[in-house]
């Protein structure tokens, strides 16, 4: 009880020092805050001075800086006006870029600031400078020789227009004028028009240049077709040639659009189609003009150029759609001059048809004489035979095209309505090879009207056995030359009737030639059971004098002095015939003793008259 006492006790005391401490430690405290209030006052103006001082200090450290900001500029834009104005030196194109990208940027963030018209005046000068590094480029690769594109037909992923070297020179400077403010792209900018201006001149002058280039490469060419239709004979080679070129003219503008496409500084897609108009203006107009001029000389001579139109016919079908899509689609234009072209070689090829026969025919229609310029038909060729077996030879060169206008023309209207039965239903509809069959067709009637002017002519001979001469002649020229031995195809256009044709007017002449040169030789050879001695040795006579006609008329009129073959072929047919009737003869009659001194009437034996009769034939 009293330890408890006690503690109680000693915790008072300690309540009590607490209580006093806690009392000392007010009275300090409310001392500080009396001092502390003093103090605020005394610093309050103080501080509100010095917050006027410090606004002072920060816009005079601002001032300055934009003072010092501007001299800086200052510096940089004389600085970049000396660059600009010298131009863009070799291997320093992108620091003059970027300078005028800096003066540009300097327009943008001052656009309110009067000194920017004089900046973009800068800028524009630098896109000057740049125009002209790119036109003088262009220029430098435009005065390179000309090529002939037909030589880079099998290489057209690398056709050659600018070089890569050059390409390399122009990619820097056509990518920094592309990037120049333009009203489109930077409508606020104060040069953006006049830069545009000085830019659209810039392309338009490419466009010039690349079209000149392009002019020189194709004409050296076409020339040479020209020339070469005017004058030489291969009309095939010069539609095909000209079929050619057509091809190189269309593979260059392909690779000029796609150079274009990567020099245009203006690349949208309607100025692309303009430049590239300008750029394929002078090809168009050489195309134009040279096909102008090729269908003029058909028109002039159809029959000698008919293949020459229907080559050229030929080879532009198939350049019809590269033709629309590089020179119609690309450029805008809309006037295809090559299908004009081809409609008007194919008008002029279909009407030529039916002028064939008809000229075959011509020559039937009345005695040579009676013909200015025709004069006395021998025993040869006739033209109208070799014309129409060049014609024919020639066929299976242009079969695709002389198929389909013979086809629109229709089966058999080129015979201008003989033989034909109208509403009659022409085979070709039911074959299955429409263009093999009417070719036969087309053959045949050129071969049957060829051999009819071949009879029909022969008889203006008056004498049967040089009309038979000519007849055999003709015929078998037109025979080999079409079926026996042909240069070319032409052998697989002929029918069965067509072959019959010629092979049975062939046996019709040979034997007709036959009948008019060797029968008066062949029947002094008969045996007469009337004839005495001196009807012997008048027919012995009468053969002599037959056989000297006979050689004397060969000499003259020559029997296929171009074909070796048939000439020993006949030969050998001619000695049969004749030979064993005369050995028959002279042998019977010898033995008969129809005459003391037999050789006074037999002249010759038989090997001489065999002999006699082969020289015939050499």
């Amino acid at each position: 009880m009293e330890d408890e006492m006690a503690d109680i006790e000693l915790l008072e005391q300690h309540l009590k020092k607490t209580s006093d401490i806690s009392r000392q430690m007010t009275g300090i405290l409310a001392k500080f805050d009396s001092r502390l209030v003093k103090l605020e006052k005394t610093i309050r103006p103080l501080h509100n001075a010095t917050q006027s001082l410090t606004r002072l200090a920060t816009n005079i450290d601002r001032t300055m800086e934009s003072i010092n900001s501007m001299a800086s500029q200052k510096q940089d834009v004389v600085a970049e006006e000396n660059l600009v104005l010298k131009g863009p030196k070799s291997g320093q194109l992108h620091l003059y870029v970027d300078a005028l990208e800096r003066l540009n940027a300097n327009i943008a963030f001052q656009s309110g600031d009067p000194r920017s018209k004089e900046t973009s005046r800068l800028v524009e000068t630098g896109a000057k400078k740049l125009c002209q590094l790119y036109t003088k480029t262009v220029a430098e690769a435009t005065a390179r020789p000309a090529i002939d594109p037909t030589n880079h037909l099998q290489s057209l992923d690398s056709f050659p227009t600018i070089d890569e070297t050059t390409m390399d020179k122009l990619t820097p400077v056509v990518e920094a004028l592309r990037k120049s403010p333009t009203p489109a792209t930077h409508p606020s900018h104060p040069g953006a028009a006049a830069i545009l201006a000085v830019i659209q001149e810039a392309q338009a002058g490419y466009a010039d240049m690349r079209s000149q280039w392009c002019k020189k490469a194709v004409d050296g060419g076409v020339r040479r077709i020209l020339a070469a239709a005017d004058t030489g004979t291969d009309r095939i080679a010069v539609g095909r040639e000209f079929g050619t070129w057509v091809e190189g003219l269309l593979a260059m503008a392909d690779a000029e659009y796609k150079t274009l496409q990567r020099c245009a500084l203006l690349p949208s897609r309607d100025l692309i189609k303009e430049t590239f108009e300008i750029v394929t203006r002078p090809l168009v107009t050489v195309f134009a003009s040279s096909l102008s001029t090729l269908s003029s000389l058909v028109k002039k001579n159809l029959q000698n150029n008919i293949f020459m139109a229907l080559a050229i016919y030929s080879s532009l079908s198939y350049s019809q759609e590269r033709y629309t899509e590089i020179m119609l689609r690309r450029t805008g234009r809309k006037d295809n001059d090559l299908s004009t072209g081809i409609h008007s070689l194919k008008g002029v090829c279909i009407r030529s048809f039916p002028e064939l026969l008809l000229e075959i025919k011509t020559p039937a229609m009345s005695p040579p004489t009676a013909t200015p310029g025709r004069g006395e038909i021998g025993t040869g060729i006739a033209d109208v035979t070799i014309m129409a077996t060049n014609y024919l030879e020639q066929i299976p060169d242009v079969a695709d095209a002389m198929s389909s206008m013979l086809i629109t023309l229709g089966d058999g209207n080129w015979r201008m309505g003989e033989g034909t039965v109208p509403g009659a239903k022409s085979r070709i509809e039911e074959s299955t090879d429409p263009e093999q069959i009417i070719l036969e067709h087309f053959t045949f009637d050129i071969i049957s009207t060829v051999i009819s002017t071949i009879n029909t002519t022969s008889r203006f001979l008056k004498r049967p056995a040089l009309s038979s001469i000519f007849v055999l002649n003709n015929v078998s020229y037109i025979r080999d030359r079409v079926l026996f031995a042909p240069r070319s195809n032409v052998d697989a256009l002929l029918s069965a009737p067509t072959q019959d044709v010629l092979n049975s007017s062939y046996r019709s002449s040979k034997a007709a030639y036959f009948d008019t040169n060797f029968t008066t030789l062949l029947s002094c050879l008969t045996d007469d059971a009337k004839d005495k001695k001196a009807g012997i040795k008048d027919k012995f006579a009468r053969f002599y004098e037959a056989l000297e006609e006979i050689a004397e008329r060969h000499r003259y009129a020559r029997v296929l002095a171009d074909d070796e073959e048939g000439r020993d072929k006949l030969q050998e047919e001619v000695v049969r015939l004749v030979i064993p009737a005369l050995q028959r003869f002279t042998q019977k009659h010898r033995d008969k003793e129809f005459s003391k001194n037999p050789s006074k009437y037999i002249k010759l034996s038989p090997e001489e008259v065999e002999r006699q009769l082969r020289g015939l034939y050499k």
